[in-house]
């Protein structure tokens, strides 16, 4: 399958606007082995040229670099820009959640309890205009139009059985999105226990099994100046949920239009801050369909009353693999680029001045 327009744009847009979400920080204790990196080690690792993109980058121009891709599936972007503001008032921007609520591209989103339970998906729904949806759902196979378990498929074609020969009315919609949530709640509790090691594979055709883990893990792997320069923060981040008092940790679930579908993601935020750094990592351990897994990780260096923001994104796709490839990886990366872009110009925007 080819990369599709406006997948590329409205799939993954996604990760821009969440990159700039709700971020609740926690406290760093002293013994936490921290190297700050400078401001120029940060650009090299990220690909930039010092000499030519810092003053760009300081002058408020957001740059853009293709950042190091480890599989035939992954697409990888860095991005740079200056806030003109000191960095507690970028992370208050970006605790406030203004972010997420304001890019019209998410749905509706819902932050889940230190312990997930089934409240916390009550805001999960398909509308009566999304019934499409819901059919396919009943008819849901091996393959690749949804990101479902073995074990998922089978629960929707019980559920299709109970429907056989009737329509799909609103009864019958209330009952898919149930099964759903019910399947959201079930994947947020095993990755809540287990962390990588919960996430249960695709189911793909010709009952091959397609495993996310692997791709979420090569990700952390990549990580090496946060390994280099944040060693608990890695650690807490690779061993999740054993990830020790270091961090403050968020798992939400997202409702997203994709491709003209409706589209739920879980997600998990690991944040840290301190008074001369703040990080943000991102993970997206299920996707409902188009991509298969992502990790976004957000950087923040103060300088001089501005604050230096780094955006890194990994995204796992089959649509850019197959003939073409390195011409839909080039397609791909543009259109993930233009869509952080939007949100990266927003953060330079809104985040408000500090009082006087």
């Amino acid at each position: 399958m080819g990369w599709k327009s406006p997948s590329a744009a409205s799939g993954l847009r996604l990760l821009a606007g969440l990159a700039a979400a709700i971020f609740l920080f926690g406290a760093v204790p002293t013994e936490d082995p921290v190297r700050i990196p400078t401001l120029d080690e940060t650009l090299r690792y990220l690909g930039f040229d010092p000499a030519a993109d810092r003053a760009r980058i300081l002058a408020g121009e957001i740059v853009a670099r293709d950042f190091r891709e480890t599989t035939d599936e992954e697409i990888a972007v860095a991005l740079a820009v200056a806030v003109p503001r000191p960095l507690p008032k970028v992370v208050e921007w970006i605790r406030s959640g203004e972010g997420l609520r304001s890019d019209h591209h998410i749905v509706s989103f819902g932050i889940l309890s230190d312990e997930p339970v089934e409240a916390d998906f009550a805001g999960v729904s398909f509308t009566a205009a999304e019934a499409g949806e819901v059919r396919d759902l009943l008819r849901a196979e091996n393959g690749d139009h949804f990101n479902l378990s073995p074990e998922e498929v089978r629960s929707f074609q019980g559920l299709a059985k109970e429907w056989a020969g009737r329509a799909c009315d609103a009864v019958c919609l209330q009952a898919v999105t149930s099964r759903y949530r019910s399947m959201l709640l079930a994947r947020a509790r095993a990755y809540h226990a287990r962390g990588l090691d919960g996430i249960a594979p695709y189911a793909r055709e010709e009952a091959r099994l397609h495993d996310p883990t692997d791709e979420l893990r090569g990700a952390v792997a990549s990580a090496t100046l946060l390994s280099k320069c944040f060693p608990a923060y890695f650690q807490a981040l690779s061993r999740y949920p054993d990830a020790g008092p270091v961090q403050t940790s968020q798992l939400l679930w997202i409702k997203q239009e994709v491709q003209g579908r409706p589209m739920f993601a879980l997600a998990h935020r690991l944040y840290y801050e301190r008074a001369d750094a703040a990080l943000i990592t991102e993970r997206y351990f299920f996707v409902g369909h188009t991509f298969d897994s992502m990790q976004v990780v957000l950087g923040c260096l103060p300088l001089e009353g501005t604050t230096v923001v780094f955006y890194t994104n990994r995204t796992s796709t089959p649509q850019v693999t197959g003939l073409a490839q390195a011409t839909r990886h080039s397609i791909a990366r543009k259109r993930v680029i233009a869509a952080v872009r939007e949100n990266l110009t927003e953060l330079q925007r809104r985040v408000p001045p500090s009082a006087n």
